[in-house]
């Protein structure tokens, strides 16, 4: 007996891969300050631990250096939360109990890197074109 097709042709690449694929969309630019507050030996402190690791990344921090980490460590079996201090004076605060690293990641992308500005594209203009199409000639 054949198998049917279930019409992919590809599998995933994985959790690593959505992890690296939502690390590169994540831009710390519109946070001034984050703070994380959870108990280590609560429930889910293991991914709480994870996500600060991936907020206190290289590629993370470039995108905004100025941006300041706090990490409240409490005993009393508190929920893990997010408190997010943006630019613009408000706040945002994620209560993660019952979420893995990854959909942190997301969350993150969701709420605070869709608030960071768009780079601009710089368009030449008709006499910077024309100048360039005449040094191209020669």
């Amino acid at each position: 007996m054949a198998l049917k097709y279930t019409g992919t042709g590809t599998r995933s690449g994985g959790i690593y891969h959505a992890i690296k694929k939502q690390l590169d969309l994540l831009n710390l630019e519109p946070a001034k300050r984050i703070t994380f507050q959870f108990d280590p030996f609560g429930d889910n402190a293991l991914s709480m631990r994870h996500f600060l690791f991936i907020i206190n990344g290289k590629q993370a921090w470039k995108t905004n250096p100025n941006c300041r980490i706090k990490t409240e460590i409490v005993c009393d079996r508190r929920e893990p939360t997010i408190d997010v201090a943006l630019n613009n004076g408000e706040s945002i605060l994620f209560k993660c109990r019952h979420f893995d690293h990854l959909d942190m990641i997301k969350l993150f992308n969701k709420y605070i890197t869709v608030l960071a500005p768009k780079p601009v594209e710089v368009t030449p203009t008709a006499i910077q074109s024309k100048i360039i199409r005449k040094s191209a000639k020669k």
